[in-house]
């Protein structure tokens, strides 16, 4: 049985200094994120334009907890690994890490789907509306995004050697067996590609534009030719696409699910969110 916990209680000194750190960029806002992931699925429950950005450390908390992606980061973050050592064990460490919040122009924030060592697919982020003056800068935007992608981020996986006249030489394309999924932002004037995050290659991560079974074909249909020969698409929301909506499958908290099925459980999570207002009734109150 889960047991609620009291962050002035069980964990003082870290609540206290995460609450000091909220407060010294309370007029910017922050954003959390852990180990793996960032808690964008439950963005829904605060009152920010369906943002992450935190003002007060119950914010935080309300974030966190209500997220079924960090939930799968404490409790199963390697499902989906090759690794069976991996898949059988948990993080012994976890890290909160707060950055600095600020807005970016939606329009222009890609998904790259990268396996094996090549991009074989970039989504739009965007997933609700069609911006009329992409398109025209697709050929653009994948080049910006081929430049950074393999002369760049890949190149971050090789084991380099040093050859006599002090260059460094390829020693091992570990890239070469590199599945991952980056997010990355092309502000304009297009000349510079900022990387957001990475995720793991498989259906954990949102494959928005794209389905997962086409992406693995399309690697398939590709596999055997040259990297330079190969050509991917830049897939664009359109005034005909169907509309979506991210994180749809973590829209409704697990806690909620089950108190459905559960009269007990519907008792509990009542007197877990009493704790919670009573809790941020005694900070208010403190700051006052």
């Amino acid at each position: 049985k889960k047991v609620a916990l009291n962050p002035l209680v069980d964990f003082p000194d870290f609540h206290e200094k995460v609450k000091q750190t909220i407060k010294e960029y309370r007029n910017i806002g922050l954003t959390p994120k852990l180990n793996w992931s960032a808690p964008r699925d439950s963005t829904w429950i605060l009152p920010y334009n369906n943002t992450m950005v935190i003002k007060e450390i119950n914010d935080l908390y309300l974030l966190l907890n209500a997220s079924n992606y960090i939930m799968h980061d404490l409790e199963c973050p390697y499902e989906g690994c090759g690794d069976e050592n991996l898949n059988d064990s948990k993080s012994d460490s976890y890290d909160l890490v707060l950055r600095e919040w600020f807005n970016i122009n939606p329009a222009l924030e890609f998904r790259v789907f990268i396996y094996h060592g090549e991009i074989i697919g970039v989504s739009q982020r965007d997933m609700k509306t069609s911006y009329v003056f992409l398109p025209a800068l697709v050929p653009e935007l994948k080049d910006r995004i081929d430049e950074f992608v393999y002369d760049t981020f890949l190149p971050q996986f090789c084991d380099t050697d040093k050859t006599e006249d002090g260059k460094a030489s390829e020693k091992d394309n570990a890239h070469f067996d590199l599945s991952i999924v980056v997010d990355v932002y092309i502000p304009r004037p297009y000349d510079k590609v900022w990387l957001i995050d990475c995720n793991p290659f498989g259906r954990c991560t949102d494959a928005l534009l794209f389905s997962w079974n086409e992406l693995v074909s399309v690697h398939a249909e590709n596999n055997g030719s040259k990297t330079c020969e190969k050509d991917y698409e830049l897939r664009l929301v359109d005034n005909t696409s169907v509309g979506h909506r991210d994180h749809t499958e973590n829209q409704m908290p697990i806690d909620i699910v089950q108190a459905s099925l559960d009269p007990e459980s519907l008792k509990e999570l009542t007197l877990q969110w009493q704790q919670t207002l009573f809790l941020q009734k005694q900070e208010d109150a403190e700051d006052n």
